[in-house]
């Protein structure tokens, strides 16, 4: 009975796409996680805020969800899972940096990718309604 738990244990982690490794060390998890999205956009390997949430541990899914659609979709036209209009970004980053809003607070127009990376894409061939997920664009 022990044994058939563990080994539920260890298929629902898997199928979340958690590591179940004990050594493995929080960069290196991030960079799996992370490696299904680099295949198409190669450019956050350095881009500021992806590299630094990338050493912090933090993947592209805990932002963007896993986007397994979107992933597997070769002709590109299935949005991600989770996208962020201008007006949601700054709830959604103080989900984990709550203390971090002295510079907001004076310019209500702000957000904080405006300091931390754009994290855009400097080229896009499709545009997405950041709400519905409908596309709006394709080049």
């Amino acid at each position: 009975m022990l044994r058939a738990a563990g080994v539920t244990l260890l298929l629902a982690l898997l199928c979340r796409g958690q590591s179940v490794s004990p050594g493995e060390d929080k960069a290196t998890r991030a960079a799996s996680q992370n490696s299904a999205c680099l295949v198409c956009h190669g450019n956050y390997r350095t881009e500021q805020l992806a590299a630094r949430h990338a050493q912090a541990g933090v993947g592209c899914p805990a932002c963007h969800g896993r986007s397994v659609e979107h992933c597997g979709n070769e002709e590109n036209i299935v949005a991600p899972q989770i996208m962020y209009s201008k007006s949601t970004i700054n709830s959604s980053c103080r989900k984990c940096h709550p203390t971090h809003k002295t510079a907001l607070t004076a310019d209500a127009n702000r957000v904080c990718t405006d300091c931390h990376g754009k994290h855009r894409l400097s080229f896009r061939t499709k545009v997405w309604d950041k709400v519905t997920g409908a596309l709006l664009k394709s080049q």
